[in-house]
């Protein structure tokens, strides 16, 4: 009798750790990257005329 119970008691638990992994978030995950900043190269000084 007490060896069903056990049985009963582990199916629950692990059902009930499978729902709750099931519904976690993942904020443990690798963020992704952010793209870089777009960078313009630089406007040529003007130049006097001489």
């Amino acid at each position: 009798m007490a060896r069903k119970f056990l049985l009963k008691l582990l199916v629950a638990v692990t059902a009930l750790t499978l729902i709750a992994v099931g519904c976690g978030n993942d904020d443990d995950a690798a963020p992704e990257p952010e793209p870089a900043p777009a960078t313009e190269a630089p406007a040529p000084a003007p130049t006097e005329a001489p």
